[in-house]
C-alpha cells in the first residue's frame, strides 16, 4: 500500500514470500484501487519497482489518499522481467476440458535481484493471475460492508498490466457470484490503461472483458495514448466477436507534452514515454476539479455514465490539453466508431503532415541551392577558361616569332 510522500509499504508473506496478506496501511471502510504494471524488461537489476510518479514528478497516489482512498501496488516484476511473450504467457492459465483443474501457461520463472532466473520451487507454480487474485483477496479481507463504509474494489493495469487485471479480475468476479469469496471481493469497475496484448492472447482478453462486462456486471473503460497498444483495432476486435455493442467505454488521449515538437517520428522514446503517460492521465483524472469528472473520460466518472457511454457506439477523443500533463484543460469529443477511426485527427497527423511539409519545403529549396551552385561553378570555371585563352594569346601574339614572322621578307 502507498501512503502520502510517495512512501511504499511493503507487504511480504513470510510463508509464500509472494507479498500476500493485509497491509496496516489498509482501511477497511474507503474504496480501494489496485495498480499492476506492465512488461518490465530489465526491471529487476535496472528501474527496481515502478512507483506512481507521473512524467512531470507528481506522486499520483497521493491524490487519491487525499481523495479518501487506500491505493496499492501489484509488483510481478520477478515475473515480469522476461521476453515479452513469455512475460505475457506467465499471466494465463490453460484449464483441462470440463474440469476446475487449471495450469499456468508457462513454465513460472522468476528472477532474483541479481537477473538470475529460477524456476518455481515445488510443482507447476501459479500464473501471475492466480497469484494477483490470490493478494487481492489476502489485502481486503478485512474490509467494512457495514452501511456507514465507503468500501469498494477498482483494479487498473498499464500496458501488460492491461492482460493481468482481465486475468485476476475475471477470477475474482467469478469467485464472487458463484459465492466462493465474499461478493464484496468483486470489483465494481477495472481500467486498462494503453493496454497491450500480443495476436496469442488476444481472444483471451477479449472473453474476458465481454464476461465481466456483461454477464458480471463490471463497469470496464480502456484508454489509449500510443501506438503501442494494442486497442488501436478494439472496434473491428469487438466486431468479430459478434457481439451487438462493446465491453468498455473507450477514450482516445493523446499526451504530446512528453514530446512537443513530435521528435519521437525520427526515434521512438517519445512513443514510449507517450505509453507511459496514460497511467498519468488516468491517476490524475481524480483531481476534483477535472472538468470532464461528470461527463468523463475521467476516474471520478460514475460506473453508470461509463456503462451507458460503452453501448453509445462512441468513444471519446482528446482534443484539447495535449500540451500540458494537467487535466484541468482537457477536452474531449464524442465520435462515433463508425465515423472516425482510431488514428484519425490526432495531432501525431497533424506532426506528419507538418514534417512532410518541411520536409518538401527543405528538400526543394536544397535543390534550388545545388542548382546554384552548379551554375555558379560552370559560370566561374568558363570565366577562368577565358581568361586562361586570353592570356594565351597575348603570349602567342608578343613572342619573338610571332615577331618574326609580321616581318616582311626581303627578296
Amino acid at each position: 500500500m502507498w501512503d502520502l510522500g510517495n512512501v511504499l509499504h511493503p507487504v511480504i508473506n513470510e510463508t509464500t514470500g509472494l507479498g500476500q496478506g493485509p497491509s496496516k496501511h489498509f482501511d477497511p471502510q474507503k474504496p480501494t484501487v489496485i495498480y499492476s504494471h506492465g512488461w518490465q524488461n530489465g526491471g529487476v537489476t535496472g528501474s527496481g519497482l515502478e512507483r506512481l510518479t507521473s512524467h512531470t514528478g507528481v506522486h499520483m497516489a497521493d491524490l487519491w489518499i487525499k481523495e479518501g482512498w487506500n491505493v496499492g501496488s501489484f509488483f510481478w516484476t520477478q515475473f515480469a522481467d522476461d521476453e515479452l511473450e513469455k512475460a505475457e504467457t506467465k499471466i494465463w492459465e490453460t484449464c483441462l476440458p470440463d474440469s476446475n483443474v487449471c495450469y499456468p501457461s508457462a513454465q513460472m520463472t522468476w528472477k532474483d535481484k541479481d537477473g538470475k532466473s529460477h524456476p518455481w520451487k515445488d510443482g507447476v507454480g501459479k500464473s501471475v493471475g492466480e497469484i494477483f487474485y490470490e493478494s487481492v483477496v489476502a489485502s481486503i479481507a478485512s474490509a467494512d460492508t457495514s452501511s456507514t463504509s465507503n468500501f469498494s474494489l477498482r483494479l487498473v493495469g498499464h500496458s501488460l498490466g492491461g492482460g493481468n487485471v482481465m486475468a485476476a479480475g475475471y477470477k475474482l468476479a467469478a469467485a464472487a457470484d458463484k459465492g466462493i469469496i465474499p461478493s464484496f471481493m468483486k470489483p465494481d469497475r477495472i481500467a486498462m490503461l494503453d493496454p497491450f496484448w500480443t495476436i496469442f492472447r488476444e481472444s483471451q482478453v477479449l472473453s474476458r472483458m465481454y464476461e465481466l462486462s456483461h454477464n458480471h456486471g463490471v463497469t470496464l473503460e480502456m484508454s489509449r495514448a500510443s501506438d503501442f497498444s494494442a486497442v488501436t483495432r478494439y472496434g473491428s476486435l469487438v466486431k468479430e466477436l459478434d457481439v451487438d455493442d462493446y465491453a468498455a467505454s473507450f477514450s482516445m488521449t493523446y499526451p504530446a507534452y512528453v514530446d512537443p515538437l513530435l521528435n519521437d517520428k525520427f526515434s521512438g522514446p517519445a512513443e514510449a514515454l507517450r505509453h507511459m503517460s496514460a497511467k498519468a492521465y488516468y491517476f490524475l483524472s481524480i483531481d476534483p476539479l477535472n472538468p470532464n469528472a461528470e461527463t468523463g473520460p475521467s476516474a471520478r466518472t460514475g460506473n453508470q455514465v461509463l456503462k451507458d457511454f460503452m453501448v453509445s457506439g462512441k468513444f471519446w477523443r482528446q482534443v484539447a490539453g495535449l500540451y500540458t500533463e494537467t487535466v484541468l484543460d482537457d477536452k474531449y469529443e464524442a465520435v462515433p466508431w463508425s465515423g472516425a477511426p482510431i488514428h484519425g485527427g490526432t495531432p501525431e497527423s497533424w506532426g506528419l503532415f507538418f514534417y512532410s511539409l518541411t520536409f518538401s519545403f527543405m528538400f526543394l529549396t536544397s535543390c534550388v541551392c545545388c542548382c546554384c551552385c552548379c551554375y555558379a561553378r560552370v559560370l566561374l570555371r568558363a570565366r577562368a577558361q577565358a581568361r586562361d585563352s586570353d592570356g594565351l594569346v597575348n603570349v602567342l601574339v608578343n613572342s619573338p616569332q610571332s615577331q618574326l614572322a609580321a616581318v616582311p621578307s626581303q627578296a
